[in-house]
């Protein structure tokens, strides 16, 4: 098919199968998240240096992919506050083996995971199902974190007296 042609054989179903399989969560969540980043860089190897692939920042190659796949609704203009928020328990489930102590984190992680099957499904050409109600989430996870970053946000404008 010429979904193998264009993604490399496949290498991303390889490493969707391991992150489905039961383990513990931020094992299936880092997988999630190394599916995303291969693909951004099997769309772009002919296009960027290796060394510029790998600079890149975890939330701008998470948002290219979901543009690129449609996952983002058309309402939400700028991500990047709350796809750096996503990265940044990417980076403590890397860096330290657990995630950051913050309200929701078990649920956004469990969202990246949901969103993966999205992406996985488009790639294969499938209309992605919608039963676990995924779309409805990212919507409510982008609303929450751009409120809490306009909150830190007014919190830390100096105060006029």
């Amino acid at each position: 098919p010429d979904w193998r042609m264009q993604y490399k054989d496949g290498r991303f179903l390889i490493l969707a199968r391991d992150a489905f399989k039961h383990q513990p969560f931020s094992v299936r969540f880092a997988l999630s998240w190394t599916i995303w980043e291969h693909l951004y860089s099997v769309f772009h190897e002919s296009t960027k240096a290796r060394e510029e692939i790998e600079r890149t920042p975890a939330f701008e190659k998470i948002k290219f992919i979901m543009h690129k796949f449609s996952i983002l609704p058309d309402t939400i203009v700028d991500t990047s506050p709350q796809l750096r928020a996503l990265a940044k328990i990417r980076n403590s489930v890397i860096h330290y083996g657990v995630p950051p102590e913050q309200d929701h984190v078990w649920n956004d992680m469990l969202l990246m995971t949901r969103l993966t099957e999205f992406v996985i499904a488009r790639t294969l050409g499938i209309k992605p199902s919608n039963v676990l109600n995924t779309e409805e989430e990212l919507l409510q996870y982008l609303n929450r974190n751009m409120s809490i970053i306009s909150a830190e946000a007014e919190l830390s404008q100096p105060t006029g007296n």
